[in-house]
């Protein structure tokens, strides 16, 4: 690997207003490349850093990347190369999917094709081919209607979880923090019509078109597992961890992860990811049954990265960076052998720990800490224009915590 700055080229990194995006960027940050950012939330702490050359405020539209590539360009008159795109949300994957051949004349990235992309990103069409190819995931459910869910509801053996087919923006709005909801019981309707439960369920069909209604894996948030990966043109890369939090607990997005050195896990996630014609970034992520001693495959990603993803470059395996020397056509080495580390969203973490039915101890976290690396979602000492806004936004949570108490 060459030392850093050593490298050319500009990246043009979707969703640079979010925790995924901004640590995308981090990832790849002090290598030589010229980073730019696409968001739709001028207010977003992340855009106050440094490592942005400059970020576009758009929406992520196959139309709207186009011109910002030229705008990238028109910046860099000596660089002849075409942008990096990284993409980090699940509607600017499905966009790209489609505009494929568009989008491949202004930028250089890797997809799967729009078919494998597509199936990966539908739940229904993934659970489907993973049961012709034996792989074992949860029975699964899709409601497009309202009756669909009602009917769902009251059919379906409990505990459920609820979630979105597709993320969208206005799903992550409303329910920043909640992938998924779990309902351990049939809700009951009142005078044989809908009741406060189903209305709530019912209500989300506005925020996503489909909904995945699903059996419940038993465990908890350490049953959790990903393996995180690079298909590149001629490498393979990857990374297995396990969460160790979620927020909110059993259903949110991961607070707190560390490496996770199991070989044929991880030959696993790589095997349904090949079998699945994944291309670029990716990941599966699994829960085991611990009274069935399975692993069921809850949650495939397709062409761009995890919330939790900065674990990878925390344990040097550096899944961004390759990516990013792939497109370019640069000759790189790989390390195969990760370091343990730990990555934690701070505020998910905090709330997590604060959660009255968790299990983690301030014991626990000590020990896990130990000789590991620390990787965090917001803080680092290389920004501290960052670090600095989150540590006032987060004293100003704590002492809204305090005061809460103490009424």
């Amino acid at each position: 690997m060459k030392s850093p700055n050593l490298y050319a080229g500009t990246v043009l990194i979707n969703g640079a207003d979010t925790i995924t995006g901004y640590n995308a960027a981090r990832s790849i940050a002090g290598q030589g490349f010229k980073i730019y950012g696409q968001a739709t939330n001028p207010q977003s702490l992340y855009l106050k850093s440094k490592i942005w050359r400059n970020v576009f405020i758009e929406e992520a539209l196959p139309s709207k990347l186009i011109k910002l590539s030229t705008k990238i360009l028109e910046n860099e008159p000596v660089n002849c190369f075409k942008p990096v795109l990284i993409l980090n949300q699940d509607m600017a994957v499905e966009r790209a999917a489609k505009a494929q051949s568009e989008l491949g004349q202004h930028f250089q990235f890797q997809l799967p094709t729009q078919q494998n992309t597509l199936r990966m990103l539908d739940k229904t069409e993934f659970e489907t081919w993973a049961s012709q190819n034996d792989i074992c995931t949860p029975k699964s459910y899709i409601a497009a209607t309202p009756e669909d869910v009602r009917k769902a509801l009251r059919s379906l053996d409990y505990p459920i979880v609820i979630k979105p087919l597709v993320r969208t923006p206005a799903w992550d709005a409303l329910h920043p923090h909640n992938k998924a909801f779990k309902l351990n019981e049939a809700p009951q309707p009142v005078n044989g019509t809908e009741n406060h439960t189903e209305s709530f369920y019912t209500e989300l069909l506005k925020l996503t078109d489909r909904l995945i209604i699903q059996e419940w894996i038993n465990g908890g948030d350490h049953d959790v597992y990903f393996v995180l990966a690079h298909i590149g043109k001629t490498k393979t890369t990857s990374l297995c961890g396990r969460k160790i939090t979620q927020w909110p607990r059993l259903t949110g997005s991961t607070s707190m992860c560390v490496t996770h050195i199991d070989p044929e896990l991880e030959q696993l996630g790589l095997s349904i990811l090949n079998k699945a014609g994944l291309k670029g970034l990716g990941s599966v992520e699994f829960k085991k049954d611990q009274t069935r001693n399975q692993y069921y495959v809850t949650e495939p990603t397709v062409g761009r990265n995890d919330y939790q993803s900065y674990i990878a470059s925390a344990s040097n395996i550096n899944l961004n960076l390759y990516y990013v020397l792939d497109c370019l056509g640069y000759h790189y080495q790989v390390n195969q052998q990760p370091q343990k580390a730990l990555w934690a969203d701070e505020m998910g973490y905090l709330r997590s720990f604060r959660d009255p039915n968790s299990s983690e101890t301030l014991a626990a976290l000590i020990k896990r800490l130990y000789r590991r690396k620390i990787g965090l979602a917001n803080t680092s000492r290389g920004d501290l224009t960052v670090s600095l806004g989150f540590i006032k936004a987060l004293l100003k949570t704590i002492s809204a915590m305090l005061l809460k108490r103490e009424s």
